[in-house]
């Protein structure tokens, strides 16, 4: 480093110390300065542009370690399949599959480890796109089960809508029950597609259908607000106040209205997230005016204050929502597999309470 600073300080001694007008010939000075920074710096140090060359076949071993996770990524989620392959109908090609899979990136891995033409190696395992093939392996297995699983929740849903206390409910708080019916029918005839483009083996075609079904729906949504509503209001049977009945169906109002708009997920998100606030206020609100409950004012303020957090949530969520489906659209088409089966939301737990009637229960998601 001090070498190369000299020898550029030198340089500019001779360019300050040399005027225009100097007699010394452009190539006598040029030789000097040429003399002088060899003798200064060992041959060795000075490098021509021709002598340094790019190295093509250089791999970042970052790169190498990624390839090689993915790797060891395939090949658990291939013996995955394998032991699962065993034991459906008329799998034998898919395992012939499966087998052929894993001694491809057998063959990747051996190459990489042995430094063997790391680059075209690499290149090659791209190119092959493993992964969509264990997309579709993971289609053959998992369509079954999840449709499976749907038709659970389906069914749920249609015996809620028969019971005469959800008919009730529905009538008390203004529910659209005939639309969330519609629409379970709407979603039985697309499993039924899915069902027959699996049948047909067109895994393609099945998981774009079934991806398009469960987009922002799930058949146990429905019945999760229904489930959720009724345990709510059904404490207002003990409430004497009317103007306090009013106010809590008028903060469930933002539910009902999302659930009238198809938007079932938005209305689960909306009660799961503020189910505990409003069961202690429906329960509070027995004891209101009593003398160790609640004011009238303190409790219609706390109340109101959820009611405006379902709002705003709701709007935002709804937003959110729009965003979404919007980017979807204007997504190109591909086949992608969620790595898990799409599933509902988890319900949360009603709170403990103190009161001599007896807790909510939920009943959990198949």
């Amino acid at each position: 480093m001090s070498k190369l600073f000299l020898t550029v300080l030198i340089f500019s001694l001779f360019a300050i110390a040399v005027p225009a007008s100097a007699k010394i010939s452009e190539s006598n000075f040029l030789a000097a300065i040429s003399k002088l920074v060899q003798e200064i710096m060992p041959q060795e140090e000075i490098f021509s542009e021709s002598e340094v060359e790019f190295d093509e076949d250089f791999v970042d071993p970052r790169e190498v370690q990624q390839v090689l996770r993915e790797i060891k990524d395939i090949r658990r989620e291939l013996n995955r399949f394998a032991k699962q392959l065993v034991k459906m109908a008329n799998s034998g090609d898919d395992v012939n599959q499966v087998n052929s899979l894993l001694e491809q990136i057998k063959d990747f891995e051996s190459k990489i480890l042995n430094e063997e033409s790391m680059r075209d190696t690499i290149q090659e395992f791209r190119d092959a796109q493993i992964w969509q093939e264990i997309q579709r392996i993971r289609a053959k297995i998992e369509i079954p089960k999840e449709m499976k699983q749907w038709g659970k929740e389906i069914k749920r849903g249609e015996k809620l809508l028969k019971q005469k206390k959800i008919q009730t409910l529905g009538s008390d708080l203004g529910l659209d029950l005939g639309n969330a019916s519609v629409k379970l029918e709407e979603i039985k005839a697309g499993l039924a597609t899915v069902q027959e483009f699996y049948n047909s083996g067109d895994l393609e075609g099945a998981m774009e259908e079934f991806d398009g079904i469960r987009q922002d729906f799930h058949p146990g949504e429905i019945a999760n607000v229904l489930q959720r509503l009724q345990e709510l209001t059904s404490r207002l049977k003990i409430i004497k106040d009317e103007t306090i009945k009013t106010q809590i169906r008028e903060t469930l109002a933002e539910v009902v209205s999302n659930f009238n708009d198809g938007e079932y997920r938005l209305a689960q998100q909306l009660l799961d997230e503020n189910f505990n606030a409003l069961m202690q206020l429906i329960m509070k609100a027995t004891s209101v005016g009593k003398k160790k409950g609640q004011t009238r004012d303190s409790w219609f303020k706390a109340m109101e204050k959820v009611e405006t957090k379902m709002k705003e949530s709701g709007g935002a969520k709804k937003e959110q929502l729009e965003e979404m489906r919007t980017k979807i659209e204007q997504m190109p088409q591909q086949f992608v597999q969620p790595a898990q089966p799409a599933q509902p939301p988890e319900t949360v737990a009603p709170p403990p309470t103190t009161e001599t009637t007896s807790p909510p229960s939920t009943q959990p998601i198949p």
